[in-house]
């Protein structure tokens, strides 16, 4: 049996796409929690795509180096706060 390389692609893309790619990931932690126990009633979901990065990155930048630069604004906070009954 013969391996092939494993190649992994990381896109760049539109604004839009990645406010969507952004929320698709929020809301499958968010199931994960839920999941897990959390009651659904103390999570607050938002993907925030593009508009709040903590890592400014140029894009001008070799694809490769754009990307690492990129990875810690592909990120999910999670502030569960406990509602009064």
């Amino acid at each position: 049996m013969h391996s092939l390389p494993l190649t992994v692609v990381v896109l760049i893309g539109s604004e839009s796409y990645n406010l969507d790619l952004s929320k698709q990931r929020a809301n499958s932690v968010g199931r994960y929690l839920v999941f897990r126990g959390v009651n659904a009633k103390n999570i607050s979901i938002a993907g925030m795509g593009e508009s709040n990065p903590v890592k400014q990155c140029s894009k001008t930048l070799p694809r490769r180096q754009l990307e690492q630069c990129l990875l810690p604004n592909r990120r999910v906070s999670v502030e569960i706060i406990r509602r009064e009954k």
